[in-house]
């Protein structure tokens, strides 16, 4: 969709100026790559718009395969970072068609002076944040190292990436915020055993070296749920560089902060936050001994409209595929001109997600707060610099300028849709009284950055998944104990063994003692300090005691026995792990993948009117026009005198460029002279016509019947106007006799002299000078040359 955009457009008014410049000077040139271009110090634009100049000048087609290569690049950057906030899973289609489709994203596009800064601004924006939350997780320095490099190139297209280290910062610890402080609830649901056995150190033999299996632990008098919430509170949370992050030791406790996330961002990540940091001072410095600092900073003119215009008809019809209609008036961009309902109905829309979100959302307010908060800093910089008294209050609907906020508003929704659900106030309690205790008592600050978005694990083919490992059930490699011994591990045979909690209720949290002697008790762990004693413990019969010591077979083992007899579809369903009750399911139901289904396409198919709206009000392009008609009708059979472009192709605010001795210079160099021969011109179309003269003023009869004007010597002639003329761009006609070839100066009487070559003979030549004045002085450059000059006109050009 965004190739058919570009193909209908065209370069348009500083891409002109962009191109001229980087036609002017080589690319290694200290003016083409250090030059400020209206307050922007962009060596990378100015680079990239070199080179596809130098492939073929003027050329859009070459400038589109460039601009979706860029924003191919863009939105795989992005994706890139939605999978690392939510995974590769479905939903990560949701805020990745919102940033593929978003209006907010299609104006900057389409015109190449502003892709060129906003799509590797883009680019930036989510490459440096995906690298930091990898490096988090990780500890790798690669991604330190890609994060400078992909924000020192941010910084040479676009002076306004600055804010990419503050946003990856902010996005990272969002996800610390949002998604890794989940409720214990979730934690022990969306997370496969064996994985969480192994972050919490152990497997087997860990549990088997802390003191046994699961009779162990029910000789201290814990059962099962002690031993997980044992586990639990001893795990180490590891952001991915063996070190324990938020747990806190019990020698050394650490203060509590009000804000977590931002201490354990700002610590891990402290590398990685030093590096961007001298990467932006040290372009500051370069950017203010480059720039050209202007007088002063210009009022406001129209604050409020501007921020009316802006948030209410570009900004919030945008978020939801908006603004869906567009005006212009040449040579201006399209504005978003969205219908007055629609502009009342987005608002009351937005209310309502942000409310819904917020209630049906944990800790989203946070993501809605630092959005808010990045539009109006995106915002400031047009009200302090482009606004002014003769600027228009269309200028923030014109949404070229949040480019970028469509980068921030898929990180946001994805925030949104990893955070977890709240549950209404009875399922709540339910599923916090199935919860343990112990679990609840857990450090709250856990580094699940190593756990957001990690892919769940499943069996491989023709494996079958381990069940979740409890107290009671050790897996089957767990054998020896932590002195190598066989560990003898019991199967359960009655109610009390297979609920420890029934069993402590009705033995007084007594554990039964093992007799002396019995090898049992010497390959026990101790009870270490601080425990309750097991001296009154009841002694274990005989009987008890040979079922205890008889070596039993594990689950796992049992399992894969039956596997071969047992159908697949059961199979299946007998090793997949149950959710609890009250617990939040993993999977969207039914109704709440319809719900998203219907808002995507509902979303999709406004961002295509809207997209279908804008290309109709942008493809009418006065500049392809002209550009495409003189290019079909090089090379000429005589040069053309500079002039003026039509307004709406460049306005005269450009000049001298705005002249087509500097607009068509790329690709006909050595069209336009100073002299011609034969007066022709452009139309406003581009094509070549016969012009003529204005006598707008004119040379008076020379003394000199036979000659009019004799101009010879060193200092020449002058040839008095019927009136003077004021400063700006003349055509003469110069009738002359020449004897040989010469070449002499024109200019007004102390103006700036333009060379003209004359051909021996009785000629006429038509000559551009630029001054104004009562004279015009000629002389020859030969001073032993002389000519004759007669009557003609000076005035203007036009086309018969």
């Amino acid at each position: 969709m965004r190739g058919v955009v570009a193909g209908r457009g065209f370069f348009y008014w500083d891409d002109f100026l962009l191109i001229e410049h980087a036609f002017a000077e080589p690319l290694w040139s200290a003016d083409l790559l250090l030059t400020s271009h209206d307050g922007h110090v962009m060596p990378g634009a100015f680079a990239l718009t070199w080179l596809v100049t130098a492939i073929s000048p003027m050329n859009w087609s070459v400038a589109v395969g460039a601009l979706l290569v860029m924003q191919l690049a863009a939105s795989l950057a992005v994706a890139r970072l939605l999978v690392a906030l939510l995974g590769v899973r479905p939903a990560v289609l949701i805020p990745l068609t919102f940033y593929l489709f978003s209006p907010l994203t299609l104006p900057a596009f389409a015109w190449w002076a502003a892709a060129i800064n906003a799509l590797p601004l883009q680019f930036a924006l989510a490459w440096v944040s995906a690298d930091a939350l990898a490096y988090l997780r990780t500890g790798r320095r690669r991604y330190v190292i890609s994060a400078a490099l992909v924000f020192a190139g941010g910084l040479a297209f676009f002076e306004k990436a600055v804010v990419v280290a503050p946003v990856a910062f902010g996005i990272t610890v969002l996800a610390v915020h949002v998604c890794a402080h989940r409720a214990p609830r979730e934690q022990e649901f969306d997370r496969d055993p064996r994985a969480t056995d192994r972050a919490r150190g152990g497997g087997a033999d860990s549990d088997q070296a802390r003191g046994g299996g699961a009779d162990n632990d029910q000789a201290r008098g814990g059962g099962a749920d002690t031993n997980a919430h044992a586990a639990a509170s001893r795990a180490p949370t590891s952001v991915g560089r063996n070190r324990s992050v938020g747990s806190k030791s019990p020698e050394r406790p650490e203060a509590r902060s009000r804000f977590p996330a931002v201490r354990e961002v700002a610590r891990d990540g402290i590398i990685l936050w030093t590096t961007l940091a001298a990467i932006t001072l040290a372009w500051a410095a370069f950017y203010f001994a480059v720039v050209q600092r202007p007088d002063g900073l210009s009022r406001p003119g129209q604050p409020l409209a501007l921020l009316r215009g802006a948030f209410a008809d570009a900004l919030v019809p945008a978020l939801f595929g908006g603004p869906w209609g567009w005006e212009r008036w040449q040579p201006a961009t399209p504005w978003a001109a969205p219908p007055t309902f629609a502009v009342v109905a987005s608002a009351v829309l937005l209310i309502a997600v942000i409310v819904a979100t917020i209630r049906t959302r944990e800790r989203v307010g946070a993501v809605w707060a630092c959005f808010a908060a990045y539009v109006v800093v995106a915002l400031l910089p047009v009200m302090i610099l482009r606004d002014g008294p003769e600027t228009v209050a269309f200028l923030g609907q014109s949404m070229r300028y949040f480019a970028d906020v469509g980068v921030i508003a898929a990180a946001a929704l994805a925030l949104i849709l990893a955070a977890p659900r709240r549950l209404a106030a009875p399922r709540r309690l339910a599923a916090l009284r199935r919860t343990a205790a112990p679990r609840l008592a857990a450090p709250r600050r856990t580094a699940a950055l190593s756990r957001l978005a990690a892919p769940r694990r499943t069996a491989p083919p023709g494996r079958l998944a381990a069940p979740p490992r409890t107290a009671d059930h050790a897996p089957s490699d767990a054998t020896n104990d932590a002195n190598g011994q066989p560990a003898h591990t019991t199967t359960p045979t009655d109610a009390s063994d297979k609920h420890p909690n029934k069993q402590r209720e009705s033995t007084g949290n007594l554990a039964p003692q093992t007799p002396k002697g019995d090898p049992v008790q010497r390959n026990a762990t101790r009870t270490p300090k601080g425990e309750p004693a097991q001296r009154n413990a009841p002694r274990t019969s005989k009987g008890e005691l040979a079922q205890r010591n008889a070596p039993r077979t594990s689950k796992v083992e049992l399992a894969h026995r039956s596997a071969a007899r047992a159908p697949k579809a059961k199979l299946a369903q007998r090793n997949a792990p149950r959710t609890p009750k009250g617990a939040p399911s993993q999977r969207n139901p039914p109704r709440a993948r319809v719900i998203q289904t219907a808002v995507t396409v509902t979303y999709l198919a406004s961002a295509l009117l809207t997209t279908a709206t804008f290309t109709t009000s942008w493809s009418p392009s006065p500049a392809r026009t002209y550009v495409t008609e003189f290019r079909a009708q090089l090379p000429l059979d005589a040069p053309l005198l500079p002039q003026a472009v039509p307004w709406n192709v460049l306005a005269p605010l450009a000049f001298p460029r705005n002249y087509t001795d500097h607009f068509f210079a790329p690709i006909a160099p050595d069209a336009f002279t100073t002299s011609t021969p034969q007066l022709r011109m452009l139309n406003d179309d581009g094509r070549v016509v016969d012009a003529e003269l204005w006598w707008n003023r004119a040379i008076t009869p020379g003394p000199d019947p036979n000659c009019g004007y004799r101009v010879t010597g060193q200092t020449g002639a002058l040839l008095p106007l019927n009136g003077p003329m004021q400063v700006r761009d003349w055509t003469t006609q110069l009738n002359y006799l020449a004897d040989e070839a010469t070449t002499v100066a024109v200019s007004f009487d102390g103006g700036e002299e333009t060379q003209v070559d004359l051909q021996p003979g009785l000629n006429s030549r038509y000559v551009r000078i630029f001054g104004g004045g009562s004279a015009l002085h000629v002389r020859p450059l030969d001073p032993t040359q002389s000519i004759c000059v007669g009557v003609g006109p000076v005035g203007v050009v036009a086309h018969k």
